[in-house]
């Protein structure tokens, strides 16, 4: 296989998945700063995760249909752009001290996501140094994942360690992330080039996709893929506050906390591979549901050091849930077929701007330990979705291939 892309390139690259790593985390980090500095409930708060993760909804087919016309490449110099201007916009929105003038420019930073996420990936598995896309893409994603480890850190020592009432230090860190973004994106033009193996496709026929949802496993999948963000995003978001109740810390020693749980899902992720070769993939999914729903549980009952182990280990087991999702919900689709299937499954992460809101508002009821009974039935939810759509493969197509 022939590259076009040179080592500054390849850099380039990895510095794009592990800055849309560290941005996306440090948003939801930005949630219990903003709750303490505005004086909002949890329900209301979480609004900063509604505006994020609803373009997920709008973007997310509309973001291949942009990606169709102009490329990879530039797909993903735009998302850069709108992260930049939109982490831009945050910085400056906090000089209005009202908490709804931060939505609109989390929703700018969100698009430039969401876009990135359409555009990055493909370009990824064609143009990194290995011989597979599957290598090239995983290597990426590694420090994606890598970033998301990062961001509680940075966030702790940045804001979460401040006054409850400054905005200051948050200003100052999303403009710095503003420039860095926008410094990437100039970078990513001079050295990311265009490859015919890496072009995008031509935009998929309408009808065509529409036919796809029609699908009963799609539909599910969809639906599982909506209860894992929305279950993943309402306890990160809030993870923060839980470990400071429960272990009596500071925000910034429970921002440090924070990172574990995202290092868990990186090594739940990549542990899961020899495990998924061994056993069949609805069985791995559930297992994993079955077992993040029981540790929702211990930490919405126990207290001290048990709930808080309990509530960081959900990572470990959340983290290879996401891609056997994807897995099995496009296992009976043929090959051509599941890329534009996968424009339907993103559309389902828009859980995660939809079930915080229903988590926000049973902990201002009741409590943050009574809310996790919301992530406990999410992940209920799906290992009944592995257990029923799992074993049903109706075409060749839907051969046990490995995730």
């Amino acid at each position: 296989m022939n590259y076009r892309l040179g080592t500054a390139g390849r850099i380039t690259l990895l510095a794009v998945f592990l800055t849309w790593g560290v941005v996306g985390v440090l948003v939801r980090m930005t949630v219990p700063h903003f709750k303490a500095a505005f004086e909002l409930g949890y329900r209301d708060a979480l609004l900063v995760q509604s505006a994020f993760f609803i373009t997920y909804l709008l973007f997310s087919r509309a973001g291949g249909a942009i990606t169709a016309r102009i490329g990879f490449r530039n797909g993903a110099m735009l998302g850069l752009v709108l992260i930049g201007l939109g982490a831009l916009g945050l910085a400056a929105a906090t000089l209005a001290g009202e908490f709804v003038a931060l939505l609109p420019s989390i929703f700018v930073l969100a698009s430039g996501v969401t876009l990135l996420q359409v555009s990055a990936n493909p370009l990824a598995a064609v143009e990194g140094h290995l011989r597979s896309a599957s290598g090239n893409l995983t290597f990426a994603q590694g420090f994606n994942s890598l970033g998301t480890v990062a961001a509680p850190l940075i966030a702790g020592a940045a804001f979460l360690g401040t006054p409850d009432s400054a905005l200051e230090p948050v200003r100052t860190l999303f403009a710095g992330v503003a420039f860095f973004v926008l410094a990437l994106a100039l970078l990513a033009r001079l050295t990311l080039r265009e490859n015919e193996k890496a072009q995008s496709p031509r935009p998929e026929e309408p009808g065509r996709a529409l036919g796809l949802i029609e699908t009963a496993r799609l539909r599910a999948g969809v639906a599982a893929i909506f209860l894992y963000v929305g279950a993943e995003v309402a306890i990160t978001t809030t993870l923060v506050n839980f470990l400071e109740e429960r272990l009596a810390i500071s925000r910034e020693a429970a921002a440090a906390l924070v990172a574990l749980f995202w290092l868990g899902m990186l090594v739940g992720r990549f542990s899961a591979v020899p495990v998924l070769l061994r056993f069949e993939r609805q069985r791995v999914l559930a297992a994993t549901a079955f077992l993040a729903a029981a540790l929702c549980l211990i930490a919405s009952t126990a207290g001290g050091a048990v709930a808080a182990i309990a509530i960081l280990a959900v990572g470990l087991f959340g983290g290879p849930q996401f891609p056997t999702i994807f897995a099995i919900a496009s296992a009976d689709l043929e090959p051509q077929a599941r890329a534009k299937a996968a424009g339907w499954l993103c559309t389902g992460i828009v859980g995660g701007g939809i079930v915080p809101l229903l988590f926000g508002e049973v902990a201002d009821r009741f409590s943050l330990a009574a809310a996790l009974w919301v992530p406990a039935l999410c992940f209920g939810g799906i290992a009944l979705f592995a257990l029923r759509y799992g074993r049903r493969l109706s075409t060749p197509a839907a051969s046990p291939d490995r995730p």
